[in-house]
């Protein structure tokens, strides 16, 4: 009876352990279950809407690259390069720049001005709810071939910032830079690199003349119209920057605004570097106009006004770039003691290596290769010779050491002979028996030289200007040459 009541007792105690077994183990499981779901990355539509929700605090959108190439010309590099300028510019001046080549799909009856804009709309270009920004568009054939070219702005501020006259200017520009070249994808990257750069200095000198105003600085602005002729920089008299020297003055100043924050800080450590190691100064300066002066007077200009130079007599050389359209071009200028480098030879030298950067708009890469040069030219004081100078100096050589061991050659041999020749042919010949019968002239052969004709163009192309002196605006000495493009 003892074994008939535990049983029951043993079962009980068996099934309550099962019980508590089963809660656990399901709790382990349920625990199983939900584990990776709180370590596990997020799925695309998360992540996309993450994206979305970030994406509602920026008041432009990111999901497409400002420059848009559907043909395929454009390498992947420049495609970059471009769309990081325009993104730069959109933060800083809020505004939106975008430039496409797009496909012909257009719709039935819809011009080309419709089109384009639509494209802008529907892929989210333009800053804050307006959507405002300025747009060029290339519109290809079935070829790929440019069929029609758009250039338009959307938003009031568009309106504000660039007339319909300037919008046919920079339409016709864009056009003309996309056929100067010999290849699509050139004339693409080149069009593309002088829209921006003209875009974004006309918002930002828009924005700096005509900010929005209140009622407060409505008068403060007619006030300083008037002072608005000249930079703010730029002195009055002349007389009181005689020996104005600032050491806090900037190396580098991008007042057009064509270089990248990446660029700007790789040139200020060139051109630190180049002042510690050489004891004078370096200045790279950019602006969108000269207002009037040549290029090289108002490089030297802004050198003596903002303070640069350095030792007794100032000295230091600046490279000036000028983007204002009809007027696009770089000077360098030299002052005090190292004019003397700076020769014809140099000046060439050194804009022959500048210039195809600066004709395909990678400006940045020119000047940190013009500094790259610099230190080549002020350490070894010249510039170095090219190969063909090397190789025509090595064949000259040649060929005099050959002239010479010639003319010793037949010396040696003339002494070596011991007959000698009649000096007439008249001995060799019995008097009275020669009688010409028959005479005349035989063309034989035409020799004819042809020397190539310098080209006269102000594009640049083989030739620098160049001025061994001349005086800034305030008389200082200068010398320097430069190039348009």
């Amino acid at each position: 009876s003892s074994c008939c009541g535990c049983f029951p007792e043993g079962v009980r105690m068996m099934k309550t352990r099962n019980r508590r077994f089963a809660v656990l183990l399901a709790l382990v499981l349920l625990f199983a279950l939900l584990l990776p779901c709180t370590i596990a990355p997020a799925s695309a539509s998360d992540q996309s809407a993450q994206s979305s929700a970030e994406q509602e605090k920026l008041p432009y959108s990111t999901e497409y690259w400002r420059y848009s190439d559907s043909t395929g010309q454009v390498s992947r590099e420049d495609k970059v390069r471009l769309d990081k300028r325009a993104t730069d510019a959109v933060k800083k001046y809020h505004f939106d720049f975008v430039v496409g080549v797009v496909r012909p799909y257009a719709e039935e009856n819809e011009s080309a001005e419709d089109y384009a804009r639509r494209l802008y709309l529907d892929a989210g270009y333009g800053y804050g709810e307006q959507q405002q920004g300025i747009l060029a568009v290339v519109v290809t054939d079935e070829d790929a071939r440019p069929a029609d070219y758009v250039v338009l702005t959307v938003g009031p501020d568009g309106e504000r910032y660039f007339s319909a006259q300037r919008l046919s200017e920079l339409k016709a520009a864009f056009q003309a830079d996309v056929e100067a070249q010999d290849t699509l994808g050139e004339g693409y990257t080149q069009a593309a690199t002088s829209f921006f750069t003209a875009a974004i200095r006309d918002v930002k000198t828009a924005q700096a003349a005509d900010p929005v105003q209140t009622d407060e600085t409505a008068s403060e602005s007619a006030e300083g119209s008037e002072q608005a002729a000249m930079p703010d920089w730029y002195p009055e008299s002349w007389a009181d920057f005689e020996y104005f020297y600032d050491p806090d003055a900037p190396q580098l100043t991008d007042t057009a605004d064509i270089f990248t924050d990446e660029e700007e800080d790789t040139m200020r450590e060139q051109l630190k570097a180049l002042r510690e190691t050489y004891g004078t100064d370096f200045v790279v300066f950019t602006d969108v106009s000269t207002y009037g002066l040549s290029r090289k007077v108002y490089a030297a200009d802004f050198f003596e006004a903002t303070g640069h130079g350095l030792g007794d007599d100032f000295s230091g050389m600046i490279l000036f770039i000028c983007m204002e359209e009809g007027n696009r071009g770089w000077w360098t200028a030299a002052k005090g003691s190292v004019k003397p480098l700076f020769t014809e030879r140099s000046i060439n030298w050194l804009d022959d290596r500048l210039e195809p950067h600066m004709k395909g708009g990678d400006y940045g890469a020119g000047v940190i290769q013009y500094l790259n040069d610099l230190d080549t030219l002020y350490e070894k004081g010249a510039p170095p010779m090219s190969g063909a100078a090397l190789l025509f100096l090595i064949g000259g050589t040649l060929i005099a050491g050959l002239a010479g061991g010639g003319v010793l050659l037949c010396f040696v041999m003339g002494m070596m002979q011991t007959v000698k020749e009649a000096a007439h042919a008249d001995s060799y010949l019995v008097k009275g028996s020669f009688q010409l019968r028959h005479s005349r002239d035989v063309f034989l052969y035409r020799s004819v030289s042809k020397t190539r004709r310098k080209s006269e163009s102000s594009s640049g192309g083989g030739g620098s200007d160049y001025s061994s002196s001349y005086s800034s605006s305030s008389g200082s000495d200068w010398s320097g040459g430069g190039r348009s493009f």
